[in-house]
């Protein structure tokens, strides 16, 4: 009776043949990044991207506690707080595409959510990292996915 299940019945499910799965965005890596894109401060990245270590969907931009963090591209400030652990005070911006920004680290934030943004804007300052150094943690996402930033900023510094 395949409507009655006993306690500690092993049950066997044959999986769907027509799954569907979603592409993982994965663009091209250049130089120049993509037009209306640029960098959020100025630095050295001491860490880069590598999803498959913790805290490593972003890049680490080290600099001076207080430099300007400028907004990447224009936008709305979706979030604005410290709830997600481990990045301390944070700003989460919305693109066009899906496409997010986050920054965190930060010492004084300048925005609101909501507020519209320009690209180069100050949105906050520098603040000091979880290893007690002043540093910038950056990401990009897209439909939710965690996206290479060099693939909107590019490698090439450009502010």
């Amino acid at each position: 009776d395949p409507n009655r299940i006993l306690v500690g019945q092993r049950l066997h499910t044959q999986p769907p043949r027509d799954v569907m799965r979603t592409p993982v965005y994965t663009p091209q890596i250049s130089s120049a990044g993509q037009p209306g894109w640029s960098w959020p401060t100025q630095g050295r990245v001491v860490r880069e991207y590598d999803p498959a270590t913790p805290g490593g969907q972003g890049l680490k931009i080290t600099g001076s506690r207080g430099q300007a963090i400028r907004a990447a591209r224009d936008g709305e400030v979706a979030y604005v707080g410290s709830g997600l652990s481990g990045f301390g005070r944070m700003i989460i911006l919305r693109h066009e595409d899906k496409v997010l920004s986050a920054y965190g680290y930060l010492a004084d934030v300048q925005v609101s959510e909501k507020q519209r943004v320009q690209r180069g804007q100050q949105i906050a300052t520098m603040g000091i990292s979880p290893q007690n150094i002043p540093a910038l943690h950056f990401e990009t996402r897209k439909q939710g996915q965690s996206v290479n930033p060099y693939a909107y900023i590019g490698t090439t510094p450009r502010y």
